[in-house]
């Protein structure tokens, strides 16, 4: 252990820091419940050694397999500027300290259709989670002629849902997501021949429907829920929330890894977005659990979720 005094420019007292080495174990000595225990539940840095030999990725993972699977597609280099991801990893591949490489400035998810169907194994299957959903819709269907499915995908939850209730012939159903997501969307409907759905990129385009309907999707959002319903000219009677992970701690935002991309994911606090709601005339007449959805953040267990929650609201008498 060393000490080493820090002083800073124009301070009166100087501060001592303490400096540690990070303690290091081999994988191969290092049993998981005793890194949980040890290491992880009381967030003590540990470099562990040896711990991926074995991970296929660093066998497949090369620069000619990112060229042979993702070569055509562009990527962004600077604000105004572009190339294929071939020429880019070529570009990475020269880079030499005097001609450095280019450097990828944006990547964004919405700009990769092959994402949309990142769900289609899900079509057709409920899960715990929709079982809730799937109650009140039976409940609400005679009333209903429109719902709005804000993050709805291709249209996940119509196909499945499809499966369980008689959705009638009157009932429109539209999806909202990004461009490249409802593309994919629309073709999935030609080819089902789902006249009913359609696809919007707009929340504003929710104006006037019956149930407005958002499934696991407002934590990607950036723009409050309430906000956007607060702006629709003709709200909707009926609003379903499920798979929102709310807890009763302070509303963050943390990143939630998909394999795929890391994306910002906003972790509410329960009281305070059902009251978003009730502000605008809502009352709140169930909530529910969804036992099947976590939410696992390592190094701050006290905001971790042992399950999801869903709500149903209605415009108050």
């Amino acid at each position: 252990m060393n000490s080493v005094r820090i002083s800073t420019a124009g301070a009166r007292k100087r501060v001592t820091a303490v400096w540690q080495a990070i303690e290091e174990r081999d994988s191969g000595a290092l049993p998981y419940d005793v890194f949980v225990r040890d290491y992880l539940t009381q967030g003590r840095p540990l470099i562990i050694r040896n711990a991926t030999p074995e991970w296929p990725a660093l066998k497949k993972w090369t620069p000619q397999f990112f060229k042979e699977r993702f070569g055509p597609k562009m990527v962004q280099v600077s604000y105004d500027e572009q190339m294929s991801f071939s020429d880019f990893i070529d570009g990475v591949m020269a880079s030499t300290e005097d001609k450095p490489g280019p450097y990828m400035y944006r990547l964004f998810l919405h700009q990769h259709p092959e994402l949309a169907h990142l769900y289609d194994d899900r079509i057709g299957k409920a899960f715990p989670s929709d079982y809730p959903v799937l109650f009140w819709l039976a409940r609400l269907l005679p009333e209903l002629t429109s719902v709005f499915d804000w993050g709805g995908h291709i249209g996940v939850s119509y196909y499945t849902y499809q499966k369980y209730l008689d959705l009638p012939e009157r009932l429109e159903w539209r999806v909202g997501d990004v461009h490249h997501i409802i593309e994919a969307g629309r073709a999935l409907a030609a080819s089902r021949s789902a006249t009913a759905l359609t696809f919007t990129t707009e929340l504003s385009d929710a104006d006037g429907f019956d149930l407005l309907f958002a499934n696991g999707s407002l934590q990607f959002v950036e723009l409050p829920f309430s906000v956007s319903v607060e702006r629709l000219a003709r709200r909707p009677r009926h609003i379903i929330v499920n798979k929102l992970p709310a807890y009763a701690g302070e509303t963050f935002v943390t990143l939630e890894n998909t394999i795929h991309s890391f994306n910002p994911y906003r972790v509410v606090n329960r009281e305070a977005f059902v009251e978003s709601l009730t502000a605008l005339g809502y009352s709140l007449v169930e909530s529910w659990d969804n036992p099947d959805m976590k939410c696992r953040i390592p190094l701050h267990r006290e905001r971790s979720l042992d399950s999801y929650s869903g709500f149903y609201f209605r415009p108050t008498p």
